[in-house]
């Protein structure tokens, strides 16, 4: 403590002791080291907030205990008024001896009482510096709205040197691993046992009002707004100063300021691994900033539609992008809701090819997580991705006026099941084969949508059929799925037909996943190869598959006759198949209504596709050939039966062509605009 020298007079030195006991030099090292809590305060302040914000505002510092926090803040921030404020007598008198000592006339400290009962008093800022942790669940839910309605709006709440409720290692009371996984009453065995820190015959209370559970980041901004949810949101800043890009980031500068340490290196380098890739992170303590924004108008401040699903969206300063029909469809109905906001998981991975933009001034991003993990490893992670979310999730329902859930989807479910609750009015499109009932989620969704649709609750399920969709109720009705428009369709040159001789053009659009079936059509490649046949097949499209089929291919030594062309935009995907002669579709998946066929079809291209879901009416054995199986040789055996019958293919081309006229997006969007306006009495 020398080295910093002191000039505290005896009587104020005693006064610490008094207070602090043997911790007294920790308390001076505190109030004159600037690379201790002056230098904490700095980065976690204005990593967020740069000085000049600062200025002639007024900050509380709430939980200020001797005054350390305030006084290093008055010396960051000479032109900012500062209230450090104490609910214990003793602790606010030390400090105002303190400042007696330093005199800065903009800071004074006052007993917590008489400020939290004056309802006219309101701050641009508010700091909670290692204190969060200390107030019980009861004082946080009472507290924390209560200092978030004496935040002006604009204002912003800064809460930092908070334990993070499940980290591995709890370093703050007991110093003992694992502790934040076991439940209290173990807990508090194993600390007592275990760590030096706890004493024997402390209470659980006890640690709990030292901090021994710490806090989450929901948890904090969930209390915030417990009580003022209509009027104002509170948003989560990220840092950006000090080269310190996010609190992964925020934490390296705080801990390992030379960035010396290798633990720390590697440490800070996994969570910015789990942060990009699970949006996870594991750092022991809490530094966030929080703004209050208000919500001016509520009528006009609501959304008229809120479209959530997993389809992932990638972002830059222009606009929103995403991949597939599901943009064109968003963006053809902007037609009935003036404002849209889709809740999609945010990608992090490098802009693929053939994005497809929202439409900027119409619609609006709610970026979301992305669920960690796929299949049964996303089931088991998707509560922890729900609670991570909820906040957001409930927030964009109640600031929308109708929800639309394309489901089997398990983020559509999700916020199915929230737009239910908080009774809005629903929209939902079953996009997969209706009445599927293959898992227990496709049975739950047919039970869940056979008992809540209603003249209200529009239920409409993916398909076509002479026949209603479901005795069960009526209320669900058919809709096609397609990314075609109707001047899109006008403008298409159809495909030159196969004249018999010649090579004979091959395509498949869509992902490249194992139940797509993509491997079917490489094996019959070979197999068409060996009976001599001249052909080239282009394969459109990404997936987890990819590198498996382009090593199947160089097994097959089938380079020459196979192209692979990755994600393709929409336009040149009209463009390859108006080039091609037959489409290939041997999926094994359960399709909804596969737009891709459409616009096959709309190129005048006849197909060659399983016999699942829709497929069979709409080719209608006039535009194409159902595949019964769907393995290799069934694919081969129905090219050559093509290749074998020019006029056949011609003949199935045209009436494709004919009969994919009546699938525009004209005529979707038409459809659900009256069940909707008949439904919901809209304009």
């Amino acid at each position: 403590m020398n080295r910093f020298n002191s000039d505290y007079p005896k009587e104020l030195i005693e006064a610490i002791k008094f207070v602090k006991g043997d911790s007294y030099q920790d308390e001076i090292r505190r109030d004159i080291d600037p690379t201790y809590l002056k230098r904490e305060l700095k980065y976690s302040i204005l990593s967020y907030v740069e000085p000049s914000r600062f200025d002639g505002k007024n900050l509380l510092d709430f939980g200020c205990g001797t005054g350390s926090s305030s006084i290093n803040l008055s010396r960051l921030l000479n032109n900012t008024k500062i209230i450090g404020i104490d609910n214990d007598e003793t602790l606010i008198d030390l400090a105002k001896q303190k400042l007696r000592h330093y005199g800065y006339t903009n800071l004074k400290f006052f007993e917590s009482s008489r400020f939290l009962s004056d309802n006219s008093i309101e701050y641009d800022f508010i700091l909670l510096s290692a204190v969060h942790e200390h107030l019980t669940k009861k004082e946080r839910i009472s507290l924390m709205p209560m200092l978030w309605k004496k935040l002006k709006s604009g204002g912003i709440i800064f809460i930092n040197q908070t334990p993070f409720r499940w980290s591995l290692f709890e370093n703050h009371t007991s110093n003992l691993p694992l502790i934040n996984y076991m439940s209290d009453s173990l807990a508090i065995k194993f600390a007592k046992r275990f760590s030096r820190r706890v004493r024997k015959n402390e209470t659980w209370h006890e640690l709990l009002k030292r901090g021994i559970r710490g806090s989450t980041i929901n948890e904090i901004i969930g209390q915030l707004n417990l009580y003022d949810k209509r009027d104002t949101l509170p948003s989560l800043l990220k840092p950006k100063n000090y080269n310190i890009n996010d609190i992964t980031d925020l934490w390296l500068k705080l801990s390992d300021p030379h960035k010396t340490n290798p633990i720390k290196r590697l440490f800070w380098l996994i969570n910015k691994i789990f942060q990009r890739s699970f949006a996870l992170q594991f750092l022991p303590y809490i530094n966030i900033a929080v703004k209050k924004i208000e919500i001016k108008s509520k009528e006009s401040s609501k959304y008229d539609l809120l479209v959530p699903s997993i389809v992932p969206v990638w972002k830059n300063s222009q606009s929103n992008y995403s991949l597939g029909g599901f943009p064109l469809q968003i963006n053809s109905l902007t037609k009935i809701f003036k404002r849209i906001m889709i809740a999609l998981p945010l990608s992090n991975s490098n802009n693929p090819s053939g994005l497809i933009k929202y439409e900027k001034d119409k619609v609006d991003l709610l970026p979301l997580k992305n669920p960690v993990g796929e299949n049964y490893f996303r089931k088991l992670l998707l509560p922890y991705w729900l609670v991570c979310e909820s906040g957001k999730i409930i927030k964009s329902i109640r600031n929308s006026k109708a929800v639309y859930c394309p489901l089997p989807s398990d983020i559509g479910l999700i916020y199915l099941i929230f737009a239910i609750i908080f009774k809005k009015n629903i929209f939902i499109r079953h996009c997969g084969t209706w009445a599927n009932k293959s898992t227990f989620v496709d049975r739950f969704i047919y039970w869940l949508l056979i008992k809540i649709a209603s003249d209200k609750v529009v239920v409409m399920a993916t398909g076509e059929s002479k026949k209603i969709p479901d005795r069960k109720n009526p209320h669900i009705k058919w809709i096609f799925s397609t990314s075609i428009t109707a001047y899109e369709w006008s403008n298409i040159i159809p495909a030159e037909p196969w004249s018999g001789s010649g090579k004979l053009k091959l395509v498949y659009v869509g992902r490249l996943s194992k139940n797509k079936n993509v491997a079917s059509i490489i094996i019959a490649a070979d197999l068409l190869r060996k009976t001599n046949n001249d052909f080239h097949i282009d394969i459109l499209g990404s997936g987890h598959q990819e590198k498996h089929l382009k090593s199947l291919t160089r097994d097959l030594n089938l380079q020459n006759e196979i192209t692979f062309h990755g994600s393709v935009h929409h336009r040149d995907v009209i463009k390859y198949l108006c080039r091609s002669h037959l489409f290939l579709f041997p999926t094994k998946t359960k399709e909804g209504f596969p737009k891709v066929l459409i616009e096959a079809m709309a190129c005048g291209l006849p197909s060659i596709a399983t016999k699942v879901s829709v497929i069979p009416y709409l080719l209608n054995k006039k535009c194409g050939i159902t595949l019964d199986q769907t393995d290799p040789k069934s694919v081969y055996k129905s090219i050559m039966k093509m290749i074998n019958n020019p006029q056949l293919m011609k003949s199935m081309g045209e009436e494709a062509r004919i009969r994919s006229k009546s699938y525009t997006m004209d005529s979707w969007i038409k459809i659900i605009s009256k069940r909707l306006k008949t439904a919901w009495s809209l304009k």
